[in-house]
């Protein structure tokens, strides 16, 4: 099956934004578990950097499920304008020769 450029374009966009989500998911279960195993005494320094580091990632996983989502919205929109770029190329007569 042959793609012409821009269809293979929007193939791999789609391909990077499953791969995305896939890291950002892995990442969260690697940041969760491995905070989990560890133990520390209640209210210690140590429990403190735990709780701090837990926050922080899951105010970054946040952040990285709205980046999805723009790259998301970003794809349809390159598909939209890819769809009405070749609509407007293939009509109407040709104009006039130069000279």
């Amino acid at each position: 099956m042959k793609f012409k450029l821009s269809e293979r374009g929007q193939i791999t966009g789609v391909g990077e934004l499953v791969a995305l989500l896939v890291l950002i998911g892995i990442g969260a279960m690697v940041l969760y578990s491995v905070t989990g195993a560890l133990t520390v005494e209640e209210n210690s320094y140590a429990d403190n950097a735990i709780r701090n580091v837990e926050e922080k990632g899951s105010t970054v996983f946040n952040l990285l499920t709205i980046l999805a989502i723009v790259f998301v919205a970003a794809l349809i929109i390159g598909v939209v304008v890819s769809a009405i770029g070749r609509a407007g190329a293939g009509g109407g007569a040709p104009g006039p020769m130069p000279a």
